[in-house]
């Protein structure tokens, strides 16, 4: 299996392992909490500052992205611009699951059902975020000869 594969395969383990703990640890609080669930509790300093970290998760995302693209040294080898994709890719998927990961502790603390909402959407943005070699492929700008070298064509 070549370093490509390899990589991705990773890549994809990871976001495998993060939905599959995020979907039990949701699982688990609400068959915990469920007949305590209320919409929410006025005055929560929570009921804001979850939706603030999933908005800063997206940011930094947005700006990962963003300076990724605008800071591509062009003379370095496709197998470095993989390289340096992985690290970006496992930096946006922490993020992103450490926002769903505090909407769940704080649905299982709270039993408000808003929480359930908030960590959807971060389950959402997760799933639709998530690496793939086609978003690597665009967020490179990668040559077809790269794409070649890469065994992604």
């Amino acid at each position: 299996m070549d370093e490509t594969n390899i990589s991705f395969k990773t890549l994809e383990s990871i976001t495998k392992g993060s939905i599959a703990m995020q979907v039990v640890l949701i699982s688990a609080t609400v068959l915990m909490t469920w007949n305590d669930w209320h919409l929410y509790e006025a005055g929560d300093v929570f009921l804001y500052l979850v939706p603030a970290v999933l908005i800063a998760a997206l940011l930094v995302c947005s700006y990962l992205d963003n300076t990724a693209a605008a800071k591509i040294d062009y003379s370095i080898t496709a197998k470095d611009k993989l390289a340096s994709y992985v690290r970006y890719a496992t930096t946006k998927l922490g993020l992103l699951e450490g926002a769903g990961t505090f909407a769940i502790i704080l649905l299982f603390v709270k039993s408000s059902s808003i929480y359930f909402l908030y960590f959807m959407i971060a389950f959402v943005a997760f799933i639709v975020l998530r690496p793939t070699r086609k978003h690597f492929v665009q967020l490179y700008r990668l040559s077809r000869e790269e794409q070649e070298v890469l065994g992604i064509l």
